[in-house]
């Protein structure tokens, strides 16, 4: 009979970490949004060098990585394509719903 005791608290338990992450049913609505976010303050950086045969390059991993990595204005990164081998990140504004790069 004990494993019936186990089966019964196994399963509340589950019932109740179902309950606690919110899980709904199917054919519950999901909050939506009134008007769509748009953002328009970005921070950008490069160039880099990326080319098909290199594969996955992590060109953030000196700041942690793009995983990791928490931008701000100024910060330099390291990349070949540019003369002396550093770029910055800078604030770029969103301009007729796009958001331009031009690199020197």
């Amino acid at each position: 009979m004990r494993p019936l005791k186990y089966f019964g608290m196994a399963f509340y338990a589950l019932v109740w970490l179902i309950l606690g992450m919110g899980i709904r049913p199917a054919d519950a609505a999901l909050p939506t949004l009134d008007e769509p976010l748009i953002v328009t303050d970005w921070l950008t950086v490069g160039p880099f060098s990326v080319g098909t045969r290199e594969g996955y390059i992590d060109f953030l991993t000196s700041h942690g990585g793009e995983e990791g990595i928490r931008p701000e204005a100024g910060m330099e990164q390291l990349t070949i394509i540019a003369e002396g081998g550093r770029v910055r990140w800078t604030e770029t504004k969103l301009e007729e719903g796009k958001v331009k790069l031009s690199y020197e």
